[in-house]
């Protein structure tokens, strides 16, 4: 059985898998030619459980960007070979470039050229845009690792038509900035089946610290959608706080001595406030069309889980909002800025 949530924001519903429903029994995808493959093609990424071997393992990787960036950079240091897709922005493609990366003009030939796809994309719509597009060019046996920030029941879907191709589909999205991207310090919140995983985990460990496993297909989604409604919520309290310090007179800095010293403190406060104090607006690199999109999505979950959505609701208008002011790809921390626009 299933349960779906349709909004008319979100084109997607989401689906939560439960014991029972076809194609999904105890944690396993079934299908019998495609399991068959899979089993074939599983020597490809492993040897008896040991790290695979990297010399022969090609990983694409799809969003360079931001985060990508340095999960590439990662995987390269690990030994594989990397190819990257041509992106907008030239300095993160040229950059991993110049470490010994491949760049492929698009995606269908960087899937064909590649034994392992690393998506790492805005939101659900593009990854299933970018999936329908490599589809039909995956080879045999192939593992899609997408980390993006996404719906479950979007992964889940993909992993049931994976599976059924003989290939493997792992919802993996990461928490922490590009700081820790590029230090190989994420934490990856893993939806597999304990096949895929084992499959995978090579490649998330070049990439995070810390590889945590909530279940089957889309439940690494649906934890993340957890995290990022509690860190979300925080920033836009921390932007809203400081914001009204300013307006009522109230000095920021001993604010945020106040604050620090307080049980109010909180992870995403510090990040955001221990350099803005100091006229640096970078503390929390995260864009708010995407602060908006994710807390969208919590909401989406949250009512999928019989909660109200109301908190979400009102998280999401103060992001829109900002957007009506300063462009979608502001960071959300630089709201803080005096100087920014609007």
């Amino acid at each position: 059985m299933a349960i779906a949530v349709h909004t008319r924001e979100i084109k997607h519903p989401i689906m939560f898998l439960r014991s029972g429903r076809t194609g999904y029994i105890a944690g396993r995808i079934v299908g019998s030619d495609g399991a068959n493959r899979r089993a074939a093609c599983a020597a490809r990424h492993t040897n008896k459980g040991e790290r695979a071997m990297t010399d022969k393992t090609g990983v694409g990787v799809i969003g360079a960007g931001l985060m990508g960036e340095g999960m590439a950079a990662n995987l390269l240091t690990a030994g594989y070979r990397v190819g990257v897709l041509a992106h907008r922005n030239r300095a993160p493609v040229d950059r991993l470039i110049a470490r010994g990366a491949s760049e492929a003009m698009d995606a269908p030939s960087l899937a064909a050229a590649s034994d392992v796809v690393v998506l790492c994309l805005p939101n659900a719509d593009i990854v299933d845009r970018v999936m329908e597009d490599v589809l039909p060019h995956l080879r045999d046996g192939a593992l899609v690792i997408d980390t993006t920030t996404s719906l479950p029941e979007t992964s889940e879907r993909w992993a049931v038509r994976l599976a059924d191709e003989g290939k493997w589909f792992v919802d993996a999205p990461v928490t922490g900035g590009p700081e820790e991207a590029a230090a190989g310090r994420l934490k990856s919140l893993v939806g597999a089946t304990p096949e895929a995983l084992d499959i995978a985990r090579p490649y998330l460990e070049a990439t995070s610290e810390r590889v945590f496993h909530f279940g089957g297909p889309g439940r690494g989604n649906a934890a993340k959608l957890i995290n990022n409604y509690l860190t979300l919520i925080d920033a836009a309290l921390a932007v809203q706080v400081m914001l009204r310090c300013d307006r009522l007179g109230i000095d920021r800095r001993q604010m945020h001595e106040v604050i620090s010293g307080g049980a109010a403190r909180s992870g995403m406060y510090t990040r955001i406030m221990e350099g803005a104090v100091d006229g640096d607006y970078d503390g929390h690199k995260f864009s708010l069309v995407n602060a908006a999109k994710d807390i969208r999505y919590a909401g989406l979950l949250a009512r999928a889980a019989g909660e109200d959505g109301a908190i979400a609701d009102a998280v999401e208008a103060f992001y829109e909002k900002a957007m009506e002011k300063v462009p979608p790809d502001t960071f959300v921390s630089r709201l803080l800025d005096p100087d920014r626009s609007g």
